[in-house]
């Protein structure tokens, strides 16, 4: 009893102390952080969205996965954002309730063999008598990869963009990859902007992996108590319908 009151205090006085939030987002996620002469994108607009519920400021700054979490770990920004999915220390960190759902798909050329689940892709590399070649992105992890990875025969090309990922698969004089994997969001965003690729990749049907978007925050008595509060805001734009118009705004 003496628990469940001490947090409600907790979370109840979160709103007095008005304060900063430091935060890192991804430096180009489109559409989950879009970087160019202004940053918009989902994880910007739901900051501005929380600010308008929040008696803190939720502010964030671009940076690469190592220096985000970089920061995070020595204690100069708050949050940053990423899934407990992908972290293979997930249970060093708070994280926030879900913000959104992330299907990793595979894409692959249309003039190759169809790779539409991990089985059509272990069944691809287990076949070949060199390892297949698959684009990631550099600093991912990638659960369901893992065993492909381990045995020898998949190796990973890592990249610093999806676009460049995708256009390296489409290089039909020089290209080496036999599939990329990518978030679904991010392949169907980007082909809006460049419909050249639309003839030359194909996407899987099916996704090989699913996890939840989230706030992360460091595991400090600090740490707990923004990830309460956050989780507190997201509810609130949850339940008026706020957040599926900001994720909606970008990926319909």
């Amino acid at each position: 009893m003496r628990f469940i009151v001490g947090l409600f205090v907790l979370v109840s006085t979160l709103s007095v102390s008005a304060h900063e939030l430091k935060g890192s987002l991804p430096d180009h996620y489109p559409p989950y952080s879009i970087v160019g002469d202004t940053t918009k994108g989902i994880i910007p607009d739901l900051l501005v969205a929380l600010n308008s519920f929040s008696d803190h400021a939720y502010k964030a700054q671009p940076n690469t996965t190592r220096r985000s979490l970089k920061l995070l770990h020595e204690g100069q920004i708050h949050y940053r954002f990423d899934s407990e999915r992908w972290v293979t220390n997930a249970s060093d960190y708070y994280w926030s309730d879900a913000i959104v759902e992330v299907n990793d798909v595979l894409v692959y050329p249309a003039s190759g063999p169809a790779i539409n689940d991990i089985k059509q892709l272990q069944r691809l590399a287990n076949d070949r008598q060199k390892p297949l070649r698959i684009g990631t992105r550099f600093d991912y992890h990638y659960p369901t990869l893992m065993p492909l990875l381990n045995n020898g025969n998949m190796v990973r090309d890592n990249f610093y963009s999806e676009i460049n990922m995708l256009k390296a698969l489409a290089d039909k004089e020089h290209g080496q990859l036999s599939a990329v994997v990518i978030a679904e969001h991010v392949y169907d965003y980007l082909l809006r902007s460049r419909p050249e690729l639309v003839g030359e990749l194909v996407k899987s049907n099916r996704p090989i992996d699913t996890a939840l978007y989230q706030f992360q925050f460091p595991k400090t008595d600090n740490g707990r108590i923004n990830m309460l509060y956050t989780n507190r805001l997201l509810d609130k734009l949850r339940r008026n319908g706020e957040l599926e118009k900001i994720v909606n705004n970008y990926t319909q």
